[in-house]
């Protein structure tokens, strides 16, 4: 009989176990099905990890050698967007947003955009980024990099949608923001032979432009009516979470994800904005990729934008 018992009481344990294990199967099935974007968490064993390869003849000059000082590292989906490249000339692109954004499968869940900007001006940190960011974050690229037209190709090679910062100048001695800023004090002629010789003159591809300040409505309105002909969408400080120099401690800018994260479930969609920086880095990689979020969507920033055109 004790037999018998204890033969029952390994049933029920054994019963017990595969319903819990079902249980948790089919909540996590509900939340992530086969398309959703998954990381990956490897271990980087020094006989097996194979170096990093790019498609440039000399790329050292360009993308420093990420040194990996960890025990393991996080690896995304880095599948090449469509179009890495221009695929015709700015003069005959009416869709940019649509023809270079990043492709993404709609979870039909409440969508939060993180965009990183000032890409590109510490090498070592670019290549840090590229190899341990999600590829839902988008880049936006300082005009002052070096190597900015093959930093952008790298990036969308392997799977970020980027833009392009369009500095704002300040009417003040103390903010100068250099020679391709917007300033309330340049005519219209001024504004359009800046966009199109400083930025669609790269004739590198990008989806529009992060303005980080405040325009009079006269530049605004010249500044639309030259961007608009090419299909390319604008994000404004005044639309968005941005976290400054003075929060840069992991505190603030898990504080800032989290309040962005409730944001966006409030209201159907949300955009952060973090300036590039190597704690932002490390932050958004662990907070984005190891740990679990099923009430948002991470996407691209024109998963949200394009809905408003």
């Amino acid at each position: 009989r004790e037999k018998m018992h204890k033969n029952r009481y390994f049933l029920l344990i054994t019963f017990i176990c595969a319903f819990l294990y079902i249980g948790a199967l089919s909540y996590f099935m509900h939340f992530y099905n086969e398309e959703r974007w998954m990381p990956k968490v490897v271990l980087d064993l020094p006989a097996l990890t194979q170096p990093h390869k790019t498609i440039y003849s000399n790329p050292s000059n360009v993308f420093p050698n990420y040194n990996q000082n960890e025990n393991f590292h996080i690896l995304f989906d880095t599948t090449p967007l469509p179009n890495v490249e221009m695929i015709r000339s700015w003069a005959e692109e009416t869709n940019a947003v649509r023809t270079y954004a990043k492709p993404f499968f709609d979870e039909k869940l409440p969508k939060l955009s993180i965009v990183l900007t000032e890409v590109g001006l510490n090498e070592d940190l670019f290549a840090k980024a590229i190899h341990k960011l999600p590829t839902a974050i988008t880049l936006s690229f300082s005009p002052y990099a070096l190597s900015l037209d093959e930093k952008i190709k790298y990036a969308r090679q392997n799977g970020f949608e980027n833009m392009m910062d369009l500095p704002v100048e300040k009417l003040t001695a103390y903010a100068n923001a250099g020679q391709y800023a917007l300033s309330d004090d340049l005519s219209a002629s001024d504004v359009s032979e800046l966009l199109k010789e400083h930025y669609l003159g790269m004739n590198v591809p990008f989806i529009g432009f992060y303005l980080n300040g405040i325009v009079s409505q006269g530049i605004w309105k010249t500044y639309e009516q030259n961007i608009t002909p090419y299909g390319l969408i604008s994000l404004s400080v005044e639309e968005v979470d941005r976290n400054y120099q003075s929060d840069f401690y992991q505190e603030a800018i898990e504080k800032a994800l989290n309040q962005a994260e409730k944001k966006a479930v409030e209201n159907g969609g949300y955009i952060i904005v973090f300036p590039m920086h190597p704690l932002v880095v490390d932050v958004i990689a662990e907070w984005v990729g190891l740990r679990f979020h099923p009430n948002v969507s991470f996407v691209p920033l024109s998963g949200l934008k394009r809905s408003l055109l």
